[in-house]
C-alpha cells in the first residue's frame, strides 16, 4: 500500500503559549477546560520549510464534560457514523490535549477528500498513514488543534518522571486511561 507510513517527525519545537488546563468535579461530571497546548516539545508544524503538515498549532477553547459514574453498556458504542465519520472525541489527557485514535480519512483515500463519495466503514488507521505525525504521534488539524492519535511519548515520559503514577487521562466514557 503506497500510503503506509510509520515515520514520525522530530519533536524539537517549543510553543509560544503556556499549557492551560483545569479539571474540576461537580456532581456526576468531571469538567476539563483546556487551551489544547501541550506542555512538551512538539514537531514543526505550519506553513514553513520542513513542516510535518501546513497547519500551525493555535490555542483552542475547549470544554469537556465527562461522567464520574462510568458504567458498562450492554452494546458497543461505535466511534463512526457510516454516513458522516467520527462521532465524538475519544478522550482527554491530563495535560489538556485530546486523544483521538481515529482519523477522518475515509476510503477511497484521495486528496482532497470527496466527502460525497466515501465509505466511512473503511477508515484509514491514523498510525499507519502519512498524516504528518510528530514523535508524540500527534499532528494539527486545519483549526490549529494539536491532538494525539497514538501514545504521546514525551507526555508519558514527563508524566512518569514528575509524578510516578500511571493515570494519563480520561476517556469520554468516564474510565481512566492508564497508557503506561
Amino acid at each position: 500500500m503506497e500510503d503506509y507510513d510509520l515515520s514520525r517527525g522530530q519533536c524539537t519545537e517549543t510553543l509560544g503559549w503556556d499549557s492551560e488546563v483545569t479539571i474540576s468535579v461537580s456532581g456526576n461530571y468531571r469538567t476539563i477546560t483546556s487551551n489544547g497546548i501541550p506542555d512538551h516539545l512538539v514537531g514543526l508544524f505550519g506553513n514553513k520549510a520542513g513542516a510535518l503538515n501546513p497547519n500551525a498549532i493555535r490555542p483552542q477553547q475547549a470544554t469537556y464534560h465527562i461522567t464520574t459514574q462510568p458504567s458498562k453498556k450492554g452494546t458497543l458504542t461505535w466511534l463512526f457514523d457510516p454516513s458522516s465519520g467520527p462521532r465524538y472525541s475519544f478522550g482527554m489527557m491530563l495535560n489538556g490535549v485530546e486523544m483521538d485514535p481515529e482519523a477522518a480519512e475515509p476510503w477511497p483515500h484521495t486528496r482532497p477528500i470527496n466527502f460525497n463519495n466515501v465509505n466511512w466503514a473503511w477508515n484509514l488507521d491514523a498510525m499507519s498513514v502519512n498524516l504528518g505525525l510528530d514523535c508524540n504521534n500527534a499532528h494539527v488539524q486545519p483549526t490549529g488543534k494539536y491532538h494525539y492519535h497514538g501514545s504521546p511519548m514525551l507526555y508519558l515520559e514527563q508524566l512518569n518522571a514528575s509524578c510516578g503514577k500511571n493515570d494519563a487521562g480520561w476517556l469520554c466514557s468516564g474510565w481512566i486511561s492508564g497508557l503506561l
